[in-house]
C-alpha cells in the first residue's frame, strides 16, 4: 500500500507540474546556429541545443534555422540568416507574471505564444526601425524584416512607437 501511495504521488507530482515553466533554450533545427553571450560565441549544428540567458544574441547561419521554447512554453522559430537579442524572460509559477523581450535585428521570426497575457506580463519583439514594438497577449505571428511585414495569424498584435503611437494589426 505506502509503495503504491508512493508511485501515484509520484505520478501525480509529475502531472500537476509537467507545465512548469522551464529554462528557455535554443535548438539548431537545420544547419548553424550561435549562441553570443559578452565575448562567448556557443556554436550549435542540427539538433543540438543550449540553455538561453538574458542579453544573449542569436544568429543563425545563411542556411540554418533555429527554435527558442521560452520558459512560459511559447516558441519563436527563426528563419536563415537572422538575428535576435534577448534582453529579458520570465515565468512564474502560476504563469500570472511572463515577461519576455526581445529585438529582432535581421531576418524573419516566426512566434507562437502559448498563454494569453494578463496584468502587467508582456511577450514584445523590438524592431530595428523607427523604435517600434511588436506586443502580444497570446497569438501566432510572424515578423519578416526582409519583405518587411508583420503577419498576426489567430490575434492582434499591437504595435508602438516611442512617441506614444499605437495601432493595432489584426489577423490576416
Amino acid at each position: 500500500i505506502f509503495s503504491r501511495i508512493w508511485i501515484q504521488y509520484i505520478f501525480d507530482y509529475q502531472a500537476i507540474h509537467a507545465d512548469d515553466p522551464i529554462q528557455p533554450f535554443l535548438m539548431a533545427e537545420t544547419g548553424m546556429s550561435k549562441i553570443i553571450r559578452g565575448d562567448l560565441a556557443i556554436e550549435l549544428t542540427t539538433g543540438e541545443r543550449y540553455d538561453l540567458e538574458n542579453n544573449d544574441a542569436i544568429e543563425t547561419s545563411v542556411n540554418g534555422r533555429a527554435i527558442i521554447t521560452w520558459p512560459d512554453h511559447s516558441v519563436t522559430r527563426l528563419s536563415e540568416n537572422t538575428r535576435i537579442v534577448i534582453h529579458h524572460m520570465y515565468a512564474n509559477t502560476h504563469y500570472d507574471k511572463i515577461e519576455i523581450s526581445m529585438s529582432l535585428k535581421k531576418g524573419k521570426i516566426w512566434t507562437r505564444v502559448v498563454r494569453t497575457m494578463i496584468g502587467d506580463s508582456y511577450f514584445e519583439t523590438k524592431l530595428p526601425k523607427n523604435d517600434i514594438v511588436a506586443a502580444v497577449r497570446g497569438t501566432t505571428f510572424e515578423i519578416n524584416l526582409e519583405k518587411n511585414y508583420i503577419h498576426a495569424v489567430r490575434h492582434n498584435i499591437n504595435l508602438s512607437d516611442g512617441l506614444f503611437h499605437r495601432v493595432s494589426l489584426f489577423p490576416g
